[in-house]
């Protein structure tokens, strides 16, 4: 028993040296940037993208203790507010102890705990699925994204919205696996509700949820199941309804839109001439030309284009991670064809169960890959953030893929030299990226 309790602790070391290793970056990138504060707030509003605005909301709420006016000055109020909510109760109590600019650094510094979490998350999905070497090389590659680092030392909602993603897919995969019991279905309608209520984006998590809580069920034998998932549909659907569904009505009542998108495009339409100019049909190119900018600039956004989306990586950097993507891919072609030779008993149960896992994860891709494309199709603004809620199943595909391409004797060099590799990019990131900025 005790050598057992050994083990276990010593293979949570490097999980442990990779939180750290992550809060590290991330608080150096919030001590870094300067804050948009004071004679600051104009020069460094927009170094992480909206975190100026994010903090006027935030401000307004904390001082007001109602919602912001719908107006350019506080454009991110068009956001679900929990993330704001929470912010607004944390900048209330820093604010006179710390003052303004340390009160923003307390923001910044919760982000990269908040970002951390994903991570964790991450590796608990991926050890209900894969090995345990794997599983911390998906949270290392989910680590490593370094917009992720960046935005993890800002105050923005992506981070919470994420988290919460993370932590309703991890639900999910967990219910697929050993089955939704009340605490998996409480755990999973609490995670949707803070996913829904940071971000639109994840809307999608709702019918998700109510597609895996089907899945699971459908695999019980007995009487009263379809009643059970009923009930269990109805419990996640219910929480989300009473933490953030007021938002929703209200902004029916106030706009004439739950999701206010006619107002918004307005706000904008007045504020910048030609704002409508930005959509596809403003353009003057091709509708797959178009989408196919929008997917350029979407995924050198996600790895990272920093201080507004105006510095982007050195473009070898770019090519040596979209090598490792194809890679990846080669690698999952390669176990899709050996687990298919590999059938039979408990191995093939567990790939059932983690085929669903990939099933509802990708409908929860569909629907947010689907928003960014809708969304980009009116105003051109294709930002990776808009794909964070996606990390789980992005670092499990691309860990399990990576793995894939080698012999077993060969992997742990391999993903040792794949998460020093980001680990790299990521310092880079942070020395050139942020003193550029910081003007250093």
């Amino acid at each position: 028993m005790a050598s057992g309790k050994s083990g276990r602790a010593w293979s949570s070391i490097p999980l442990i040296a990779l939180l750290v290793t992550f809060l590290t970056l991330s608080a150096l990138w919030a001590v870094r940037v300067p804050r948009p504060v004071g004679a600051n707030a104009a020069r460094w509003s927009n170094f992480h993208p909206d975190e100026g605005n994010h903090l006027a909301v935030i401000a307004y709420m904390a001082a007001h203790r109602t919602l912001p006016p719908y107006t350019f000055a506080y454009y991110q109020s068009a956001h679900p507010p929990l993330y704001h909510l929470f912010g607004a109760v944390v900048y209330a109590v820093a604010a006179p102890l710390l003052g303004q600019d340390g009160a923003v650094l307390m923001l910044r510094l919760i982000s990269g705990v908040l970002g951390a979490g994903v991570v964790w998350l991450t590796f608990r999905s991926a050890r209900e699925f894969l090995c345990p070497s794997a599983a911390l090389t998906a949270a290392g590659i989910v680590a490593g994204v370094p917009l992720f680092v960046s935005l993890s030392a800002a105050v923005t909602n992506e981070n919470l919205a994420a988290l919460g993603a993370a932590g309703a897919l991890a639900a999910m995969g967990g219910g697929l696996r050993h089955g939704f019991d009340r605490r998996r279905v409480l755990g999973l309608s609490i995670w949707v509700a803070v996913g829904v209520g940071s971000k639109v984006t994840c809307l999608g998590l709702l019918p998700t949820a109510c597609v895996a809580l089907w899945w699971a069920g459908h695999r019980r034998r007995g009487p009263g199941r379809t009643s059970a998932i009923v009930r269990q549909m109805g419990l996640v659907l219910g929480i989300s309804a009473i933490v953030i569904g007021w938002w929703f009505v209200r902004n029916q009542a106030l706009y004439g839109d739950p999701l206010r998108q006619a107002a918004a495009a307005q706000m904008w339409t007045d504020r910048i001439p030609g704002y409508a100019a930005l959509a596809a049909s403003g353009q003057g190119v091709t509708p797959w030309r178009y989408a196919a900018r929008v997917t350029v600039w979407g995924w050198l956004s996600f790895w990272g284009l920093f201080d507004g989306g105006q510095r982007p990586l050195p473009m070898a950097i770019y090519v040596v991670l979209a090598a490792v993507q194809a890679a990846t891919a080669v690698g999952l072609a390669l176990l899709w064809r050996q687990r298919r030779r590999q059938r039979g008993g408990q191995q093939e149960r567990k790939e059932s169960e983690f085929a669903a896992a990939i099933g509802v994860a990708a409908l929860f891709a569909l629907f947010v890959v689907g928003v960014f494309y809708r969304y980009n199709w009116a105003h051109f603004t294709p930002q990776g953030r808009f794909f964070f809620p996606l990390l789980v199943p992005f670092g499990i595909v691309m860990a399990a893929g990576w793995q894939a391409l080698f012999p077993a004797r060969q992997r742990a060099f391999a993903c040792g030299l794949l998460l020093g590799g980001l680990l790299l990019i990521n310092v880079y990131a942070l020395v050139v990226m942020a003193r550029s900025g910081s003007g250093g």
